[in-house]
């Protein structure tokens, strides 16, 4: 396979945590967004962001969030996604301000601060990059139910030059940190930030405007 070839998992999303937890059931996307319901309160993942600053998802806490997982050397589905997230924000406008575009990478090994802060400025002004150790990482990616793996020949392979095949959904969570919907890979901006503001209008009181933690 070539070098940073990346496929898509799909996944349908039903949570009872404040983050989804995801089971992979099919390779056909859904046609409309899919609604999270949660109940739990917030649990206390810690990341490192694109400056080298320790942050704790609690800082979140008070806006909304886009969130996508990815790593910074995957060829295609991170970065159209990425930009499907900037689209929408803007389409969006004034209230785009709420929320706050998020990317986490799964690849810890190599998407250090420094190359998470290269990476992000291409894509939203407001976005931000988390990394943390493995163990963090592997927090986050259960939490959500985010799926990845090398690919197989690769797998134990010494090798920095490697691909990783995962899961490429977009994460809308509300100002309290529990889910509210789930976006499938390759979205329609336009609609993708309808559906948005009309979960923005309805959602709780209280979120504020986005920016970096």
């Amino acid at each position: 396979m070539e070098r940073g070839a990346c496929i898509a998992f799909v996944c349908l999303v039903v949570c009872a945590v404040p983050f989804p937890i995801g089971t992979p059931l099919s390779a056909e996307p859904a046609t409309e967004v899919t609604p999270v319901a949660s109940t739990s309160q917030p649990r206390g993942l810690t990341f490192t962001d694109h400056t080298g600053r320790a942050v704790s998802e609690r800082e979140f806490l008070g806006r909304y969030m886009l969130v996508f997982f990815g790593y910074t050397h995957c060829p295609d589905v991170c970065p159209a996604d990425l930009m499907i997230m900037s689209a929408a924000l803007r389409e969006l406008g004034e209230a785009g301000e709420a929320v706050q575009p998020v990317f986490i990478t799964f690849d810890p090994e190599r998407d250090t601060p420094v190359v998470l802060a290269e990476y992000v400025r291409h894509f939203h002004p407001r976005l931000t990059g988390l990394t943390g150790s493995p163990a963090e990482i592997a927090a986050a990616t259960r939490s959500y139910g985010v799926i990845f793996e090398r690919d197989g020949d690769e797998e134990g392979s010494e090798s920095a030059d490697y691909s990783l095949r995962h899961t490429a959904l977009t994460y809308l969570i509300g100002p309290d940190g529990k889910g509210v919907a789930i976006f499938d890979h390759d979205s329609d901006p336009v609609e993708t930030a309808a559906e948005i503001l009309a979960l923005l209008e309805q959602g709780p009181a209280g979120a504020v405007a986005g920016g970096s933690p």
